[in-house]
């Protein structure tokens, strides 16, 4: 694009992700960047221009290799613990016409159950639901359909999300490399496949960051509304977009900065500005959060959690106040990490949880790749901060470095990153890998962008890491295929050990009922006793087994196996009673990894159930 050039009118031929980019990035009007050819042209955006049909191949491809991986676990995964709750609430709010205030109550945001869950909901006209999180007969179903539509809305967006981004930015082959990675990651397929709030939150909140991009490119008041509208869908797919708003505000300061306004004179008025526009995205943002929630209002007393023990003062007092949905979803979700949850970590469990709880997560679930790219990234931050004290120490302004760093995609990745580690670093709902998902996308594109930059005169050096990297994922989704919840990395034992390392739904969500019923036939059981940690209703899965804890031991002692959730066994949710017979006793087969079974028929296991009469 010459800089004199006219307007250039879109293409019928743009692929969605180019559209959405330049309705909020506007590329007309873009700076020229430092590496231009002869002909005063972009070279990267004359590469994609060159091999559109490449880039919609890759991107199908892309999108096949998703759905195939996802419909295997589908196929083989039973419903999760969270997905019951988010079924029986879609189903509630079609019987009474508006959206379910147990959403709020339990802080859950409800957009994801907007997306995924209403329209098998509807499509049956709805029913009460007393207890969310007892799911019913035929619910097996509505799961499947609902996770199909996750699939294709939710999943694929993301991966043409990341895989657009960066094809816009260093061209075909390092977006394919980083759109592989991420579509073969075990962790982006487990959630993919899940029909839950973490992977729409993750989308949500990259749209975000590319509203962000286009509001620090060409300030308008337009995109810094466009930007509030980004913020808040995140926001109501899940509270812990909240983190959006000050890092919109960090970026308004940042601008400002960088055009030199804080300085003399201006002070005041570019002060004034980043209030005004702040304030505004703040408000855009709320506004449509409340608006997905149907602008109820909840009063404070209806909050799980309000009369406990960890709830301030101030807040106390305020029990009558009737308050936006999202505020008191968002609050909801503030005493439950005051009061902590019940957590497992390496054969401990705690109810504050440990500072070091995500970092070992981080690591234990990470695949090779992946782990790699996480160092990619820590080493460039770290080169980026020494550049800049450098700078500092001879003398040069915070706003003249500011202006000196033209990226401001990048500035938009790093503090996003930055600022949710922090935010993730304060929590005591230690409960999930799951929480750190948005941190995949981010790294990837972090490390693949300035891996493709580094290497920009070495093609060769640069596409063999990128494709050893890719080749390394690839191994690591199918390999363990289509156990995908459960991966742990290789570098720890692999997931046949994970159940001494993490619990929770990082290893244990209810999904293994289908895998149960297989094992069950296997070992030609006729009567089971099953602890289950889930949700779902086993005989929807084909199951007849009797739930232990309405069994005493001789009863048990009538059953030919038993059944155990990882969870249980782990001590995080311990069963008493005759479960203290299985201490120290290696089950005789598994379903999946987080389904223990143990055969009642072995004379040592019954040995220690008749001396429990």
């Amino acid at each position: 694009m010459r800089s004199g050039a006219p307007l250039r009118c879109f293409s019928r031929c743009d692929p969605p992700w180019l559209l959405v980019e330049r309705l909020v990035c506007d590329e007309r009007r873009r700076p020229l960047p430092k590496d231009l050819n002869k002909n005063g042209e972009d070279a990267i955006l004359n590469d994609w221009m060159g091999t559109r049909h490449a880039v919609v191949l890759v991107a199908l491809v892309l999108a096949a290799v998703v759905g195939l991986q996802t419909r295997w676990f589908q196929s083989r995964k039973s419903a999760t613990f969270d997905e019951t709750f988010y079924l029986s609430c879609a189903l509630q709010s079609v019987h009474d016409g508006v959206l379910d205030r147990e959403l709020v109550r339990k802080g859950t945001a409800p957009l994801p159950i907007v997306i995924s869950w209403l329209t098998p909901a509807l499509g049956n006209g709805g029913q009460p639901r007393p207890d969310r999180w007892q799911s019913q007969l035929g619910d097996a179903a509505y799961v499947r359909f609902a996770r199909s539509l996750h699939t294709l809305i939710i999943g694929v967006a993301t991966v043409w999300l990341v895989f657009g981004w960066l094809v816009r930015r260093r061209g075909l082959w390092a977006a394919t490399c980083g759109g592989g990675v991420l579509a073969f990651s075990p962790t982006m397929l487990a959630h993919t496949a899940i029909a839950g709030a973490d992977l729409c939150f993750v989308l949500l909140t990259l749209v975000a960051l590319l509203a962000f991009c286009g509001m620090l490119h060409y300030p308008s008041t337009g995109r810094v509304m466009l930007a509030g509208v980004a913020c808040g869908a995140a926001c109501s797919a899940k509270y812990s977009g909240i983190f959006l708003f000050p890092l919109g505000g960090l970026l308004l300061g940042l601008s400002q900065g960088a055009a030199g306004r804080f300085v003399g004179s201006w002070l005041p008025l570019a002060g004034r500005r980043v209030v005004v526009e702040g304030g505004l995205l703040l408000l855009v943002g709320m506004v449509t959060s409340w608006m997905f929630h149907g602008f109820d209002v909840v009063t404070l007393n209806e909050i799980d959690g309000i009369d406990g023990a960890h709830v301030p003062d101030w807040l106390a007092r305020l029990e009558s106040w009737k308050l936006p949905a999202p505020l008191a979803g968002v609050l909801s979700q503030y005493l439950h990490n005051r009061a902590g949850h019940r957590a497992f970590l390496m054969g401990q469990v705690s109810l504050a949880g440990w500072w070091y709880y995500f970092p070992c997560a981080m690591f234990f679930k990470s695949t090779p790749s992946e782990l790699v790219l996480g160092l990619l990234v820590a080493g460039a931050g770290l080169h980026a901060i020494w550049r800049r004290l450098s700078g500092w120490r001879g003398g040069e302004a915070v706003s003249s470095v500011l202006r000196n760093c033209p990226d401001r995609t990048l500035c938009v990745w790093w503090l996003a990153l930055l600022i949710y580690l922090a935010l993730m670093g304060t929590s005591r709902i230690q409960i999930g890998h799951r929480y750190l998902l948005l941190l995949y996308p981010l790294l990837i594109l972090l490390a693949v962008d300035r891996a493709a930059l580094w290497w920009r005169r070495r093609t060769l050096w640069h596409r063999c890491l990128l494709a050893g990297l890719l080749g390394i994922q690839v191994w690591s989704g199918v390999s363990n295929a289509p156990h995908y919840l459960a991966y742990f990395s290789p570098l720890v034992g692999g997931p046949a050990i994970g159940r001494q390392l993490l619990g929770d739904s990082n290893l244990d969500w209810g999904q293994d009922l289908p895998e149960l019923r297989s094992a069950i036939a296997r070992r030609g059981y006729e009567r089971v006793a099953l602890a289950y940690f889930g949700t779902a209703e086993p005989a929807d899965y084909g199951i007849r087994a009797e739930e232990v804890t309405r069994l005493s031991v001789t009863q048990l002692l009538e059953c030919d196996g038993l059944a155990v959730s990882a969870n249980h066994l782990s001590g995080l949710y311990p069963l008493a009673g005759p479960m203290r017979a299985l201490t120290g006793l290696n089950p005789t087969a598994r379903a999946g990894y987080s389904i223990l079974l143990y055969d009642l028929r072995e004379p040592r296991l019954r040995n220690r159930l008749e001396a429990l009469r």
